[in-house]
């Protein structure tokens, strides 16, 4: 499931799986390179919980979420000209 999916240049489709999660995300797909980038997930309330900087590639890459009560979430991947925001659920 996708919330908002923004690109300067194609559509991007990264993948949050598995989604419901207990312990850790694995986050793949999208044909573009995030550099540089700053990975954050936010609560229902906008609240920013997790956040480090990360280089995405193609290669699939994963965030351990087991310190994080049970609920939604919003994973947001930025970059100086990208942005990419996903939902995902916490078991």
């Amino acid at each position: 499931f996708y919330l908002g999916i923004e690109s300067l240049q194609n559509n991007l489709a990264f993948i949050i799986s598995p989604n419901p999660a207990m312990n850790e995300l694995i986050i793949k797909g999208g044909d573009l390179k995030f550099e540089n980038a700053l990975l954050s997930v936010y609560n229902m309330l906008g609240e920013k919980l997790l956040a480090f900087s990360t280089e995405y590639t193609i290669q699939p890459f994963s965030i351990n979420i087991q310190n994080l009560s049970a609920g939604i979430y919003f994973l947001e991947l930025q970059s100086d000209k990208k942005k990419w925001v996903g939902r995902f659920v916490k078991e």
